[in-house]
């Protein structure tokens, strides 16, 4: 990511997710006006959207470049769609 403006972030404590784990589930907080990485699935259905997210522990200056790591285990046997 590269940003073009001054981004308010908020850093998270998780960064690998089982598959049937959320933010809320591993009791991390839902801020607003902060920018976090998140994906979703296809068969989601937790009621959430993005429930795997992911921070940066500084807000970056325009023009700085962000790396967010982060990683999903899938559990069950399927096919699926993020």
């Amino acid at each position: 990511m590269t940003f073009t403006s001054f981004l308010a972030t908020s850093s998270s404590t998780i960064f690998d997710y089982n598959q049937n784990d959320t933010f809320a589930s591993r009791n991390d907080r839902e801020l607003r006006a902060t920018r976090r990485a998140g994906v979703n699935d296809d068969g989601n259905g937790t009621g959430r959207d993005h429930p795997y997210r992911w921070g940066l522990s500084d807000a970056p200056n325009p023009g700085e470049t962000a790396t967010i790591s982060g990683a999903i285990t899938v559990t069950q046997p399927g096919t699926w769609h993020y």
